[in-house]
């Protein structure tokens, strides 16, 4: 004969019941609450009309150099055609070719930038590997100068001597 009688029955389904109604309202809760979590977020507003990939920013680490070149990509993120009249940079440490450009409309062009990673501060030489920074910007319609504007480009540098 088993222990369970038709009174104890009802008792427990009264009682599981409950149980899993709770359950399931927080398996579907959870799962809400993950997919709004797990969701991507909007798209950033592009703060400039013109952008270089975050990529081509850094050069990595380069031997010292006098005239090391790399090439920096340009996008026009605007409707309309963007005149650079020229950079400005925040050291006589580069150069920058063309010195004055247009890139048409959601189009991409490249400057060549020389930089002069020989040591320009005392306490840089003899040092076996220094960090190298400097800021660009153009000097075009909607462009403004400042920190939030520059375009640092940097990487580290690696003494041809060191004592």
């Amino acid at each position: 004969m088993s222990g369970w009688s038709s009174e104890g029955r009802g008792r427990g389904l009264r009682t599981l019941l409950p149980i899993g109604v709770i359950l399931t309202l927080a398996a579907v809760g959870g799962a809400a609450a993950a997919l709004y979590l797990t969701k991507p977020p909007p798209p950033s507003p592009v703060l400039s009309g013109l952008e270089p990939p975050p990529e081509h920013l850094n050069f990595g680490e380069v031997w010292e150099d006098a005239q090391f070149s790399m090439i920096l990509p340009i996008t026009n993120h605007r409707a309309q055609d963007i005149e650079i009249k020229r950079f400005h940079k925040t050291c006589n440490c580069s150069q920058i070719e063309p010195p004055s450009l247009t890139i048409p409309a959601g189009q991409t062009r490249e400057v060549r930038l020389i930089l002069d990673l020989a040591p320009r501060k005392a306490e840089e030489f003899g040092l076996a590997v220094r960090d190298f920074e400097v800021g660009i910007w153009p000097d075009a319609p909607g462009e403004t100068e400042g920190k939030d504007k520059w375009w640092t480009i940097r990487g580290r540098v690696r003494s041809a001597f060191s004592i």
